[in-house]
């Protein structure tokens, strides 16, 4: 079951960076890159695996501003 896209950068975790990658996220580091009125950028940086994965280092990713 695929999980739901992160609303907010609070939102991401390992569990949803390990289904994306396709290999288990153990920790990462955040970074802001660029707010904007309809949306926020974040590097996804320092990306840990349990085991040697051919997966990303960093990523960026792009959430949108949501007013609750």
């Amino acid at each position: 079951m695929a999980l739901a896209f992160p609303r907010n950068i609070d939102e991401l975790s390992n569990e949803w960076l390990s289904e994306s990658f396709g290999a288990e996220v153990t920790g990462y580091e955040i970074s802001f890159l660029e707010g904007g009125v309809l949306s926020d950028a974040f590097k996804i940086h320092n990306i840990q695996y349990s085991a040697e994965a051919d997966a990303p280092s960093s990523a960026v990713i792009k959430l949108a501003n949501v007013i609750d």
